[in-house]
């Protein structure tokens, strides 16, 4: 919910790469905002002007009440909240160590999503707190998670308004029919259930609302054994379904940077059971493209081999870690 009057106090540490705001910050300011309307009073010479951003500082202020450690001390901006006394450090905008967590068994569910459907999904699971229990209304219902189209188009680098407009409403239309199924160790299907309940595009409004399905919350939240946590950035620029869902199967083993996975599980999770009868189609058109995106736009070293059982390949070698000579676009 928005406070209908607070302060904020900006300090600016080093230069601002982003566009979050329509002018660099200088020195100290203070905007008292209420609601709709936002008065900014200027420190020295410098103006701050965010009525057209009112949802930024929103999510900023969501942000820094729930996940104190997205914003790690030492870099950026210190985003002080007076009126009640959150203090947050960390940049602002594209370039932050924003977080994702989730439980490895929904992890090693499987799903389909689309590349916007995914990124929408990431986004809203970062504002949760995952040692915490979903928020909840007054009444007891799970609260809506809002994505705005410009922490969107922000998130993952889109340059015009206008696409990240059309592609955030198509993720939000498409993502309501989207389900999850989970399975047990023989591979049999023992669950099925929806993403989200409900969902809401404030049209003219700049942004989404999405509920997630108490079904969806025990794997998302209250997380303090078996779970997987990498930062939003590492995938924030691919581009392949299959990419993202590879990325993550990794990441459950990053201590090791060893994944043997069989070959039907595989293709069990990307939910392509269906496709790609032959090896050689699923490597040409799955595997190969996937870690190529991957090694180039997510930090990783990859290699991988097929191994076989009687001249048929019947799982799937991964060995990965990460590159420390690799600068993630968005840290440019």
């Amino acid at each position: 919910m928005f406070f209908s009057c607070f302060s904020l106090v900006f300090k600016e540490k080093t230069q601002p790469d982003n566009t979050l705001w329509n002018s660099w910050l200088r020195g100290t300011l203070f905007s008292s905002c209420y609601k709709s309307k936002a008065t900014c009073y200027k420190s020295k010479a410098f103006v701050l002007q965010i009525q057209s951003n009112l949802l930024q500082i929103q999510s900023i202020i969501h942000r820094s009440a729930t996940n104190p450690k997205h914003y790690p001390q030492g870099t950026g901006y210190i985003v002080e909240i007076c009126s009640t006394r959150v203090i947050a450090t960390g940049t602002i905008g594209r370039s932050m160590n924003i977080t994702v967590t989730k439980s490895n068994e929904l992890i090693r569910a499987s799903y389909k999503l689309t590349v916007n459907e995914q990124r929408l999904v990431l986004t809203c699971i970062t504002q949760l707190d995952p040692r915490k229990p979903i928020p909840k209304t007054k009444n007891g219902d799970i609260k809506p998670i809002r994505v705005s189209v410009s922490e969107f188009a922000e998130s993952y680098n889109i340059s015009e308004r206008t696409t990240a407009y059309a592609a955030l409403q198509e993720a939000t239309n498409r993502l309501y029919e989207r389900d999850i199924k989970t399975y047990d160790e023989t591979g049999k299907r023992y669950g099925r259930f929806r993403w989200v309940q409900a969902v809401e595009y404030h049209q003219g409004q700049g942004y989404v609302e999405l509920t997630f399905t108490q079904r969806v919350a025990p794997y998302i939240t209250l997380l303090h054994r078996q779970f997987t946590t990498y930062r939003l950035k590492q995938v924030a620029q691919v581009n392949s379904i299959y990419a993202i869902r590879i990325f993550e199967l990794l990441m459950q083993f990053k201590s090791t940077g060893v994944v043997v996975m069989g070959l039907d599980e595989f293709k069990l999770l990307l939910e392509i059971t269906d496709k790609y009868d032959r090896f050689a189609n699923l490597k040409a058109r799955v595997i190969k493209p996937a870690i190529r995106e991957l090694v180039s736009k997510a930090n990783l070293e990859i290699s991988w081999k097929p191994i076989r059982q009687n001249r048929r390949v019947t799982s799937l070698r991964f060995k990965f870690k990460e590159n420390p000579q690799i600068t993630l676009p968005l840290d440019s």
